[in-house]
């Protein structure tokens, strides 16, 4: 159909003295973009067949012109997306003659009609999941982890160097929390040596801090430069009361830590002929809820 378009357009061209209304309606109907309507017009333009002589006719210029700007420059207004970039989704549920009218492609009742039907990602159907019949090794205690918040020694040092924390009264968390040296947390601090051995060996002076928890390395070194490390125990709701005090309406009542955990604040409290004892108290409190269990 394109081709005798194309030839009818060519004909009234050549057997014409000025391209008349009906050619143009010829070629605009085969597509200016076409190869062969370009062709033939190119061919007749340049044989100098178009001689424009009346109000209706085209001139070979303007024939010529859409034609050879095929690549026009890029603008916001013909910004589109490739042939076959956007896929539109299935309209399910238009009828039965569209194929996926009733029941939309999930066929008759069952668990794959409904909606939810594929279950849980490590779900098979009612068997043993993997993860249930492999065997299981190590240790995990993810649920009742309370990891406490890292503060890098070096970093306190330098935070008492330019003023913001005072190392004249003992340093608590709430003193480390309103300086901006460490941001919330809500079981504690633990202070680290933070990878500098330089500061951790020689502290320019002495340091006497509250803190949940430190590494050794860092005690011994507060120790030598004449300062001290205390642990204290705060629950959430205490440690709440202590960073925000009066946010809570109601009065906090003393943090008692876990039997597992209290042998670490207890130690500091006694002498190194107290430690014995409070070995002991550990372990018949170990005893006596292993009693309870069985």
């Amino acid at each position: 159909m394109l081709s005798r378009v194309c030839h009818r357009a060519f004909h009234q061209l050549v057997n014409s003295v000025s391209a008349t209304t009906s050619a143009r309606v010829c070629i605009a109907r085969a597509g200016l973009q076409s190869q062969c309507v370009q062709g033939l017009v190119r061919t007749a333009v340049q044989s100098s067949m178009l001689a424009p002589t009346s109000t209706h006719t085209v001139s070979g210029a303007a024939l010529v012109q859409p034609m050879q700007s095929r690549h026009f420059s890029l603008a916001i207004n013909n910004l589109t997306d490739l042939p076959g970039a956007k896929k539109e989704g299935a309209r399910v549920g238009r009828g039965r003659s569209s194929g996926i009218g009733k029941t939309c492609g999930r066929g008759i009742k069952g668990r794959g009609a409904r909606a939810g039907r594929f279950g849980k990602p490590r779900h098979e159907g009612g068997q043993s999941a993997l993860w249930r019949r492999s065997p299981k090794r190590g240790f995990r205690n993810n649920i009742n982890r309370k990891p406490l918040h890292p503060v890098a020694l070096p970093d306190l040092v330098s935070w008492i160097a330019a003023g913001r924390i005072d190392a004249s009264k003992t340093i608590t968390m709430k003193d480390i929390y309103d300086s901006g040296l460490s941001g919330r947390f809500e079981n504690g601090i633990k202070l680290l040596s933070g990878g500098n051995a330089r500061i951790v060996d020689r502290l320019p002076f002495p340091i006497h801090i509250e803190v949940s928890h430190c590494s050794a390395p860092v005690k011994e070194a507060i120790e030598q430069a004449g300062g001290s490390v205390k642990f204290v125990y705060y629950s959430r709701l205490g440690l709440r009361n202590l960073l925000k005090p009066g946010s809570l309406n109601f009065e906090v009542k003393p943090s008692v830590p876990k039997p597992k955990q209290i042998i670490r604040y207890e130690l500091q409290t006694v002498g190194p002929e107290g430690r014995a004892q409070v070995f002991e108290t550990l372990r018949s409190r170990i005893q006596r809820k292993i009693w309870k269990k069985k």
